[in-house]
């Protein structure tokens, strides 16, 4: 008998420039069974200018050195 696997994921999906320099994040939870997406969902944050970065996806940190810098 083939054993099930269930893996949880969460990837950073989205980033997303606002119009006063904020950038939002979305991060989607992932549920997989044997490889298939089963379930999902999203999950949104803000980060403003001089906010700490640490612990943020790399390609979040680039972006806001960038922008934040002009």
């Amino acid at each position: 008998m083939a054993r099930t696997k269930f893996k949880e994921t969460s990837i950073v999906d989205k980033i997303e420039i606002l119009y006063d320099d904020t950038i939002q994040v979305r991060t989607r939870n992932q549920v997989l069974k044997n490889g298939v997406e089963i379930a999902s969902s999203f999950q949104r944050h803000v980060l403003y200018k001089g906010d700490n970065l640490s612990g943020q996806d790399l390609r979040v940190q680039k972006i806001a050195t960038v922008l934040w810098d002009l």
